[in-house]
């Protein structure tokens, strides 16, 4: 614990969670669920689960299958950076995005890291309007894949919708990033973030 207040979550994150941010905030989500489109009318559901796995897509270190295949996956890489964001057909509905972690790490360092931006989050509501929590206490959680798993803290707007602040990784380094959407879909991206490889 002493190492992670010494390691403060990179700078950019809270910028990351932060601007660009207040139509998600103010916006209303759609609940309907999206039923997966139906490729041949004998296709069974397990070829369609199977279709999806195999459209996995490889960009940079990791390869993701998005929550529907209407979604977006990007991919950039900077000298100080390296994101991935998932955009949905309609980008009111969801924000979702994730970065490397720059500094030295692995899993044994993930829950002293996600408090330490947990709390740095909830420093932030209090200085800006625009963050409007309906409380500042947080529930946390966890996901567990192969060969990434993670943990999460999940804060509640006024409006209803819920931010998810996510880290995961293995031996050889961590992730982080966010999640603003209904609980429903947070499910929804814990199965992306659960599914993902590594590049071969």
């Amino acid at each position: 614990m002493r190492e992670c207040s010494r390691r403060a979550a990179p700078a950019h994150f809270f910028f990351l969670a932060l601007p660009g941010r207040a139509d998600m905030l103010g916006a209303e989500l759609s609940h309907a669920a999206r039923a997966p489109p139906m490729i041949q009318s004998l296709l069974s559901a397990a070829a369609v689960l199977l279709l999806l796995s195999l459209s996995a897509r490889a960009e940079g270190p990791l390869a993701l299958v998005p929550q529907s295949a209407d979604w977006t996956v990007k991919y950039t890489k900077t000298d100080k950076d390296e994101t991935y964001t998932l955009v949905p057909p309609d980008h009111r509905t969801a924000d979702f995005a994730f970065s490397r972690w720059t500094s030295p790490g692995n899993g044994d360092q993930i829950p002293g890291y996600l408090q330490t931006m947990a709390k740095g989050f909830l420093k932030q509501a209090q200085l800006n309007p625009k963050i409007q929590l309906a409380s500042y206490d947080y529930d946390n959680g966890e996901f567990i894949g192969f060969p990434y798993s993670g943990k999460f803290a999940a804060f509640t707007f006024r409006n209803g919708l819920k931010d998810y602040l996510f880290i995961f990784g293995d031996s050889a380094g961590l992730w982080y990033g966010h999640y603003i959407g209904t609980p429903e879909g947070w499910l929804a991206a814990m199965e992306v973030l659960k599914g993902i490889q590594k590049s071969q």
